[in-house]
């Protein structure tokens, strides 16, 4: 914006609670949301005193003070307008065409361009287009983190074999705990909302600077785009078999309880899987399961009960439909 003040939320909590005028009380909610999902559900923070702006929305602060807030996109919508176009040709083609262009558009740089490889499929697909787009040798940067040596969850060696493939300079930078325990608290400082996503994004983007990289691509939000994750097949999967048992008034917790006293190691190690029998009567108790850190009923065991009570609360009363 040319005629105000545009304040992005990332640096705005450190700046208010800097200024010393803010108070640091702790919003029950903003941390309950934080423990049941892995990031803070606007409109709250951390803070009581402290509220983030609505999604797709901006506020202008001048000398009369802030105005009201108002959107400046919904992604809703744009979704729902581009739904009643049809795609010109075979979709497969129109979006390859698509992504291919806008990957050559982003290749236009001053610097090198590299790239965060993964092992799955968008970073990869993005590598070969990079070289169809004509890049000749791109830097693709990989982790490899110590514990998942030698296990599925290593992405070094599929990795390897896409940047051999398509002819990439590969730079695999290893993690070990020792660094991840060191870099926690620079990066929880860094989000300034805390988030259980990013850290990944961190240590790779450290690896790029220690190679003389200034730009890189990233494959972050294919997956959503394009329905990739399994939560896209789990959530009503889970709502179609257990929507009917949980929807029966008391159910789920009645069968938590009873197997809590039967088999209370298998009920601990396994919490949701009896959460099917409570939560998976709507989308938004399916999607808690496949995504929540923490049911509500371990919110007690995990921050104080009049503060776990408090903020299922002041979720309520914001209408967030977090099924609590």
């Amino acid at each position: 914006a040319n005629d105000g003040w545009t304040f992005r939320f990332a640096s705005q909590v450190k700046a208010l609670l800097t200024g010393g005028a803010v108070s640091r009380d702790p919003e029950p909610a903003g941390v309950v949301g934080f423990h049941l999902y892995g990031s803070v559900p606007e409109p709250f923070t951390l803070y009581r005193d402290i509220r983030s702006l609505p999604a797709g929305h901006m506020q202008y602060i001048d000398a009369g003070g802030p105005q009201p807030a108002r959107p400046f996109s919904n992604l809703a919508s744009i979704v729902a307008q581009g739904a009643d176009k049809s795609l010109d040709g075979d979709v497969s083609t129109t979006v390859r065409r698509n992504v291919l262009e806008s990957v050559g558009a982003h290749l236009l740089a001053d610097v090198e361009v590299g790239l965060f490889l993964s092992a799955g499929i968008d970073s990869g697909a993005l590598l070969g287009l990079m070289g169809e787009a004509g890049q000749k040798r791109t830097k693709a940067i990989t982790l490899a983190f110590d514990r998942f040596h030698g296990t599925a969850a290593d992405e070094a060696p599929l990795a390897a074999e896409m940047a051999e493939r398509f002819g990439a300079d590969h730079v695999i930078r290893k993690v070990g705990e020792g660094e991840f325990l060191s870099d926690l608290p620079l990066i929880l400082s860094a989000m300034d909302q805390p988030s259980i996503d990013g850290l990944n994004v961190w240590f790779v983007a450290k690896a790029a600077k220690e190679v003389g990289l200034k730009v890189a691509l990233s494959g972050v939000g294919g997956d959503e785009l394009l329905a990739g994750y399994p939560s896209f097949t789990d959530v009503p999967r889970w709502h179609r078999r257990f929507g009917a048992m949980a929807a029966v008034p008391g159910f789920g917790r009645v069968a938590r309880t009873i197997f809590g006293r039967l088999a209370p190691q298998l009920s601990a190690k396994k919490p949701k899987a009896l959460g099917l029998l409570e939560y998976a009567e709507s989308w938004a108790g399916a999607y808690l399961l496949r995504r929540g850190l923490f049911l509500p009923h371990e919110l007690p065991m995990i921050v104080d009960p009049d503060l776990a009570r408090e903020g299922r609360v002041g979720l309520d009363d914001a209408r967030l439909d977090l099924h609590l």
